[in-house]
C-alpha cells in the first residue's frame, strides 16, 4: 500500500473516532467510499441462516424499490454469499447475456445496475458486531470493475471497507433515510400464505385462486401485514417478510 493510501485511512480512522452519532458515521463512510470512486455504499447485517437483521443503502431509491419488487435478491450473487465470512465478490454489470445464464432475474439485475449508474459492484464480507452474525459490505462504482481496481486494489478495498465494517451496523433511528427496518409483529399464517405466493410472482387473483379465498380477501391480508410490519407498500412488506423470516424463498 503506498504512504498516500495510508494516510488516508489514518485520517478516516481518526474522523471516525470523533464521532459518536450513527447518522454521522453513515456520511462519513459514504464520503470516504465517493473519494476512492465508488457511487454508492450497501451494509448488511444478517444471521447464518441468510435472515436480514439490518441493512443500510445509499444506492438510488428507484432502483432499491424495483430490486426488492422484482424480487432480484433471490438472484443477486452478493446476497447468496452473504453468511460466507472473508468472501470476496465481484459484478461486472451488463456483462451477461441469454448465453451465459437462464436465470431471468439475474440478467435483469446485471442489466439493470448499468441502466442505474452502477458498472461495478464489489462485495466484502466480515464476522458482524453481534455473535453468530455476518456482514457484507458493498461498494458500487460507475467505474468498470478493471478501472475501479486500478483505483483502489483489492487490500486496500478490504482495509477500508473492515474500517466502516467495525464504525456501521449497529441499528439505529428507524426513520433515518436509508434503513430497511425489520418488522417486529408476527403475521398470521394465512398472511405468510399469501405472501409466500407473492414471492413467487403471483397477483391477488391467481393467489386467491390458489388458497380458494376471494381476491378482496387477499388484499385485506396484505394491508393487514403491511401495517404490522410497518410497512408502506407491498413490496416492501413482502421484503421485510422475508428478512424476518415469516416466508421462506
Amino acid at each position: 500500500m503506498d504512504s498516500k493510501f495510508l494516510n488516508f485511512i489514518d485520517n478516516a480512522i481518526e474522523q471516525f473516532s470523533l464521532l459518536d452519532d450513527q447518522e454521522s458515521m453513515w456520511h462519513l463512510a459514504n464520503r470516504l467510499v465517493t473519494e476512492v470512486g465508488g457511487n454508492a455504499l450497501n451494509i448488511t447485517t444478517s444471521t447464518p441462516n441468510k435472515t436480514i437483521t439490518w441493512a443500510r443503502s445509499s444506492m438510488n431509491e428507484d432502483w432499491l424499490n424495483d430490486y426488492l419488487a422484482e424480487g432480484f435478491y433471490t438472484s443477486d450473487p452478493l446476497y447468496q454469499s452473504i453468511n460466507v465470512t472473508n468472501a470476496f465478490t465481484t459484478l461486472r454489470a451488463g456483462s451477461l447475456t441469454k448465453k451465459d445464464t437462464d436465470d431471468t432475474k439475474l440478467l435483469d439485475l446485471n442489466h439493470g445496475l448499468v441502466g442505474t449508474g452502477y458498472n461495478s459492484v464489489f462485495g466484502l464480507n466480515f464476522a458482524g458486531n453481534a455473535h453468530n452474525t455476518h456482514k457484507l459490505i458493498s461498494i458500487c462504482s460507475d467505474l468498470s470493475v478493471e478501472e475501479f481496481q486500478k483505483a483502489l486494489p483489492f487490500n486496500e478495498m478490504r482495509l477500508l471497507a473492515s474500517i466502516i465494517s467495525v464504525n456501521i451496523g449497529i441499528p439505529g433511528d428507524k426513520n433515518q433515510e436509508g434503513v430497511f427496518s425489520v418488522g417486529q409483529k408476527t403475521i398470521t399464517s394465512k398472511e405468510g400464505e399469501v405472501f409466500s405466493w407473492l414471492a413467487a410472482g403471483l397477483r391477488n387473483e391467481a393467489i386467491a385462486d390458489k388458497l380458494n379465498i376471494a381476491e378482496i380477501t387477499v388484499r385485506k391480508h396484505i394491508i393487514s401485514a403491511r401495517k404490522k410490519l410497518n410497512a408502506h407498500t407491498r413490496e416492501q412488506a413482502l421484503a421485510v417478510a422475508i428478512c424476518d423470516g415469516h416466508i421462506q424463498l
